[in-house]
């Protein structure tokens, strides 16, 4: 009997041990990061990475007095590794630095042109580090990026970055990428990596449109830090890094990265503006969405990859300029091949860059794979250097599902 009671003491003691709290810390001594800033730096071997800290509420906000505009304070450390910039952020604060409320890494451009692959690979190990961290590429330099970030809203640091990253569905000019998606397309074969585009915008109104719009089509397409305004937060979230490797290659534009998302399934909706089939001077606005996942067809002939992708597409006509009754079947039928055959042009396009750049970022890789029975096989296939030489056509199929709230557009007098 007494034996039984000391092993019940024994395990209850044991209980209240491993079930104690010994290593938690309070929350008010910790110093939360939200953002991180790689670049490369001036000296060889180094990189530059900057962290950025929230200001809680009750300091940067009406209660402390403090600029109302600024939710962040950042600094900068050149270092070898991220590891060091770790231990020396320590030494700035008394509190305890954590980096597991970070919502996204920015990555500074000549730095991922250079290759991230080394800067990458230790943050996936890192317990503090999560895999849903958005990484995105900063045109310039990660660091500017922060510090002429203004905001101008209320709320937190991490709430601001994870909210403009999330709202990428609404248009698709620009699409988020976790940590965890961009090492998976690293190491993976079957394809190429791509990120968010971030740029401060010079806000001179100049009109720096990225290239000869398709006929048919009424909107310009800008890259990063291009777009003509004036006003509000100079930082802004527009098109996308292509990676072949751990490299960057180029750029995409605000519709070249709304059409990798419709290529991919990930588009949600948007606006998009023709030109009136029968009135050109005219434009014509439709909702677009996408109906339903992508089909893709895949064979390999003769050693040649050969691909067939249908993308399915949803609209709502919102504005009629011209009055002409699109609503009638033969108008609207009209109306839809006009918006099937300019999209499917620009992906045409798209595709062939893709393939010039040796980066197949659609994912085309990930149809093929299932071809051969082993992955031995698959890898020995060397799906990257097929990849230019693949034979790749798009369709596009457009129905027009709504005319808004108008069921018959009276003409012009």
């Amino acid at each position: 009997m007494y034996r039984r009671l000391t092993v019940i003491f024994l395990l209850l003691i044991s209980v209240l041990i491993c079930g104690g709290c010994n290593g938690a810390r309070e929350p008010d001594d910790q110093g939360y990061t939200v953002a991180i800033g790689v670049d490369k730096s001036a000296k060889k071997g180094m990189i530059d990475v900057t962290y950025v800290g929230a200001i809680p509420v009750t300091v940067g906000g009406e209660g402390g007095g403090g600029d109302k505009s600024k939710i962040s304070t950042e600094v900068t450390f050149t270092v070898p590794s991220l590891a060091e910039a770790r231990n020396l952020l320590n030494s700035l604060t008394f509190f305890i630095p954590t980096l597991t409320h970070v919502k996204v890494l920015v990555i500074g451009e000549e730095l991922a042109r250079q290759g991230i692959g080394d800067v990458i690979g230790p943050l996936t190990r890192f317990r503090e580090f999560r895999g849903s961290n958005y990484i995105v590429v900063a045109k310039g330099q990660a660091r500017d990026f922060f510090k002429k970030n203004k905001p101008g809203i209320p709320g937190t640091a991490s709430r601001y970055y994870e909210s403009m990253m999330e709202s990428s569905s609404e248009t698709s000019y620009f699409l988020n990428t976790t940590l965890h998606e961009f090492y998976q397309r690293l190491k993976e074969p079957e394809g190429a990596g791509y990120t968010t585009m971030v740029a401060v915008n010079p806000q001179t109104m100049e009109n720096l449109v990225a290239r000869s719009k398709t006929p048919g089509e009424k909107t310009e397409e800008y890259y990063a830090g291009d777009l003509p305004r004036a006003g509000s937060n100079p930082v802004e979230f527009l098109g996308a890094a292509m990676f072949r490797g751990d490299k960057m290659v180029g750029m995409l534009t605000t519709g070249e990265t709304r059409l990798l998302a419709m290529l991919t399934g990930k588009y949600n909706r948007s606006y998009v503006t023709v030109e009136d089939p029968l009135a050109p001077k005219h434009g014509i606005n439709i909702n677009i969405r996408q109906g339903e996942k992508p089909d893709y067809k895949t064979q390999i002939v003769d050693g040649r990859p050969v691909a067939q992708v249908t993308v399915h597409l949803e609209g709502e006509i919102t504005s009629i300029p011209s009055g002409i009754n699109y609503e009638k079947a033969e108008y609207k039928e009209l109306l839809e091949e006009q918006i099937a055959q300019i999209i499917k042009q620009e992906m045409t396009d798209l595709v062939a860059r893709t393939q010039e750049e040796g980066a197949d970022i659609v994912g085309f890789g990930y149809r093929f794979r299932n071809k051969f029975q082993t992955m031995p096989e698959w890898v020995a296939y060397a799906w990257t250097d097929k990849f230019p030489q693949a034979e790749i056509t798009v369709e596009v199929e457009c129905k027009l599902r709504r005319t808004g709230l108008m069921w018959r557009s009276v003409p012009k007098q």
